[in-house]
This record gives C-alpha cells, sequence and structure tokens, in this order.
C-alpha cells in the first residue's frame, strides 16, 4: 500500500479523536461549565455514532473519494462553527446543533482504510489469511493508539495556544490529511463487490451473540474513556489547569500502545478469548486506586498501570470482531466497531459530568472502577459463548 497511505491514514484519524475531547476542554475553560461541556461532546459522539453507518452506505454507493472529500468539508465547517457559537452569548441548544451536525458528518477514515486493505489482498495473487490478519492488527492497533494519542494533542494546543487550538487544529488536520487520504491511489481497492463473489450474509447475523458481546465490550471501553476524561476534568479544573487534562490523560497512551504492539506477538494458542479476559482482569487491578488518586503523579501513575490492560483489550476485541464477522460484512461490522467508541465515549461524558458536577470528581474516579469491573463481565461472557468447539482460537 506504500508508505504514504500508513501516515497519511494514521494522522487523518486523528481528528475523531480530537474533538469530544476537545469540545470538553473548550467548553468547559470558556464557559466555565463542565455539565454544559458534557452535553456538548456527548452531542458529538451520539451523532457520529448514527452518522457512521450513512457514510459507510454512501461510500459503498458512490465510492470514498467523493463522500469523504464532502464529509471532511461539512465536518470543518460544522467545527468552525461551533467554535463561534461556544464563545458566544448563545444558549448551549445552538452549541449542541453544531455539535451533532460535526458527529454526523465524521469521517469513518477507520473502516475505509481497513477496506482498502481488504479489497487490495482479495486481488493479490500472493496474498494469504496472514497477510489479512497482519493488516487488521495494525489497523487495530493505529486505532487504539490514536484514541490515546488524540487527547493528549488536545492538551498540548490547549495548554501552550489556547482551549480552542484543539479544534482549530482538528479542521486542519481533517482539511489536510482526510482529504489526501480520500483522493490516495488506494481508494481503487475500495470498489463493489461483483456479481461473482458471494453474496454477503444477512443483516440479522449482525445480532448474534458472538458479536453483540464484543461490540459491547468497545462500547464499555468508549464509556471508560469519557469517564476516565470527565472526572479527570473535573479533578484538574479543581487546580485550575483544566486545560491540561489531555496531558496527564495521555499517560495511558504510553503503557497502552506498547502493550498494544506486543499483544501482536502472542501465539496463536493463547485464545482471542483469553486474551480479553486477562488484559481486562489487568486493568481491573489498576483502576482500584483511582478512587485514592488525589495529586497529578499519582493520577499519571494509575494511568500508565491501566494503559497495561486497555491497549491489549482493545486490540484483542478488533481482532475478535474480524473473527467473527458474518460473510461480507467486515466493513459493516468494523464501522459499527469503531463508531461505538466513539458513543461510548459520547455517553460517558455525558453521564459522568453529571456525576462529577454533582458530587465532585472522586465520584468519577469510583465510575472507572465499575466501568472496567463490567468490562471484566463482557470478557467473562464472551469466555462462555466463545467455546473451544466452535473456535478454539477465537
Amino acid at each position: 500500500m506504500g508508505w504514504p497511505f500508513v501516515v497519511i491514514g494514521f494522522l487523518g484519524r486523528l481528528p475523531v479523536a480530537m474533538i469530544v475531547v476537545g469540545v470538553l476542554t473548550m467548553v468547559t475553560a470558556v464557559r466555565g461549565s463542565l455539565a454544559e461541556a458534557g452535553i456538548a461532546s456527548a452531542a458529538v459522539g451520539l451523532a457520529a455514532g448514527i452518522g457512521g453507518p450513512l457514510v459507510g452506505a454512501a461510500a459503498d454507493r458512490w465510492g470514498q473519494r467523493w463522500v469523504l472529500t464532502v464529509v471532511a468539508i461539512i465536518n470543518s465547517a460544522a467545527l468552525l462553527a461551533m467554535v463561534v457559537a461556544v464563545n458566544s452569548p448563545v444558549p448551549i441548544g445552538v452549541v449542541m446543533i453544531f455539535s451533532a451536525l460535526t458527529g454526523l458528518a465524521s469521517p469513518q477514515l477507520a473502516p475505509m482504510a481497513r477496506a482498502r486493505w481488504i479489497g487490495m489482498l482479495s486481488r493479490h495473487s500472493d496474498a494469504t489469511p496472514v497477510h489479512t490478519n497482519s493488516a487488521m492488527a495494525y489497523e487495530s492497533t493505529a486505532e487504539e493508539v490514536t484514541f490515546i494519542l488524540g487527547p493528549v494533542v488536545v492538551g498540548l494546543l490547549a495548554s501552550l495556544i489556547s482551549p480552542v487550538a484543539p479544534i482549530i487544529g482538528a479542521v486542519v488536520i481533517t482539511l489536510v490529511f482526510v482529504v489526501a487520504f480520500a483522493w490516495h491511489d488506494s481508494a481503487k481497492h475500495a470498489v463493489a463487490r461483483s456479481s461473482s463473489d458471494a453474496a454477503p450474509a444477512p443483516l440479522r447475523e449482525l445480532l448474534r451473540g458472538r458479536l453483540l458481546v464484543p461490540l459491547a465490550g468497545m462500547l464499555t471501553i468508549g464509556y471508560m474513556f469519557g469517564t476516565i476524561l470527565t472526572s479527570l476534568t473535573g479533578f484538574m479544573d479543581s487546580i485550575g489547569l483544566e486545560t491540561s487534562t489531555g496531558l496527564v490523560y495521555g499517560a495511558m497512551s504510553v503503557t497502552s500502545a506498547v502493550t498494544s504492539l506486543l499483544a501482536g506477538l502472542l501465539p496463536g494458542r493463547f485464545a482471542l478469548r483469553w486474551r480479553w479476559l486477562l488484559a481486562v482482569a489487568v486493568a481491573l487491578v489498576a483502576s482500584f486506586a483511582f478512587p485514592a488518586v488525589s495529586s497529578i503523579p499519582g493520577a499519571i501513575v494509575v494511568l500508565l498501570f491501566l494503559g497495561l490492560g486497555i491497549g491489549p483489550a482493545m486490540v484483542t476485541i478488533f481482532s475478535i470482531a474480524a473473527a467473527v464477522a458474518p460473510s461480507g460484512r467486515l466493513t459493516t461490522v468494523m464501522t459499527l466497531f469503531g463508531s461505538s467508541i466513539i458513543v461510548g465515549q459520547s455517553l460517558g461524558t455525558a453521564t459522568i459530568s453529571q456525576l462529577v458536577t454533582a458530587h465532585g470528581y472522586q465520584a468519577g474516579f469510583f465510575g472507572i472502577t465499575a466501568t472496567v469491573g463490567v468490562l471484566c463481565a463482557l470478557a467473562a461472557v464472551n469466555v462462555v459463548l466463545a467455546r473451544p468447539g466452535r473456535a478454539s482460537r477465537v
């Protein structure tokens, strides 16, 4: 596919990871209300959950190039309008309208990249399942790294320039790298299924427990991201450093990125269902320390340990999704799983912001432990569903 594809594809997905956190940071700093910030950022994510599949369907019908280009322009315009609204004496409802439009027009670069990989490999005479698995592993790791790196970029721009800078930065990245990705030569691989190909599995196959449980797991990871970000924002706001939230949160990206890449070196006999359970068990142990956090160094240490489990868990769930996806529905499944992170993050931001506003950031820290506990329960259910007799590798 070439290095330009890898570089453009990685940078182009950063805005999706930046926007929810950027809106949370900007509204909190400009309007001084964590509750309003939570509502505005939630509108972005929930709308993205609706718009994601629609954008994917449009790309399947009319091609990725023009769809992705138009979506990038609409998304950028909505972000700029939101900046104006936040800095004007307008009701929060107006801000939410532009937030929702931003989410609806969220560029679905990650699932489109996966579609290009699969299209290219399906036509390559020397391609094997190992190549496909490697491509999906890379995309999963890139997805996980950008969702944690995004808030770091937000923290840097907000701290060094202004709370509005992360949103402007997201606009610039979108117009440069998303559009560049749209017109990259690899777009020719994402073509419609030919009449000679086998028909895709019926949509009802997406409702199987083997798929719904990991989907719920990815949604929960997104909810955990939102819970951590909102709780940390409350904590940092209490000491007057709310614009630096992304920098502290970024500590999780250090260990998470390393362990995500190392997860790809695990032997095939270590089944995915056990990897998920072990990873979230490590995260659960680390999360018990959150309620005791009372300083920035303490928060950083806990986040470092949490990343040890969350990174491999996220990569593993994406791998499970690819393994159990119905025939001909891999792109749909990847879009659902990618969107579920944003939706979960937004739900966590919306609900926990109200909790933190009413009871303080400590209540949010307890919420982190509870959320990781739910993730552990889902991993245990997945172990039961993925019986060795049916799919030993999964």
